[in-house]
């Protein structure tokens, strides 16, 4: 990222906001959706154990996962450009649902849009915070089951990053310090 190549990143649920937050210019697309992939869960029939992404629903309130049991259970309803989703009438279909979370990732990709690096580590840090106080709610009032709860972790990277000079005032000091060394040396 300092390197100013641009980075771009796979769209592992809200991580890759996360990391749009730290310098990454964009994130990935693909066969799955998560960090790995093993050819048992492509072929029919599926396997791994666990729900499969094709049962779960991706929460952009919670930036988080849940089954579709977990979505019933909760109520879970979101309307965004075109898309509806409503557990209450049933699963959404794959279109509806792969649309549903594209939509999530633009809006956030639009809040980023023209902001500095300090004022996109506090956007994420705020959409973060409230994700987790939205995760929590869902888990003490209808106990939903989330095997992982990862925002703890993303708001001290987006803390230590905080911290992080700028790559820009860096440049800027060494070359100005280059520039006196060398009138130093004339």
């Amino acid at each position: 990222i300092q390197s100013k190549m641009p980075v771009i990143v796979a769209a592992i649920g809200g991580y890759g906001e996360v990391l749009l937050a730290l310098g990454a210019s964009g994130l990935s697309s693909g066969l799955h959706e998560s960090e790995a992939v093993y050819t048992k869960q492509l072929q029919e029939g599926g396997g791994g154990g666990g729900k499969t992404l094709s049962e779960r629903i991706y929460i952009p309130e919670a930036m988080a996962y849940i089954n579709y049991e977990e979505a019933r259970k909760v109520g879970y309803r979101s309307v965004s450009e075109g898309c509806v989703i409503d557990f209450t009438e049933g699963e959404p279909s794959e279109q509806t649902k792969n649309r549903h979370y594209l939509n999530s990732k633009l809006e956030t990709v639009r809040g980023l849009r023209g902001l500095n690096r300090e004022q996109k580590i506090e956007y994420v840090q705020r959409k973060v915070q409230a994700a987790y106080i939205h995760l929590n709610g869902y888990i003490r009032d209808y106990q939903i089951y989330q095997r992982e709860i990862h925002h703890p972790r993303w708001l001290e990277v987006l803390r230590q990053a905080s911290l992080w000079s700028d790559p820009e005032t860096d440049n800027a000091e060494l070359e100005a310090l280059l520039n006196e060394l060398e009138r130093e040396d004339d």
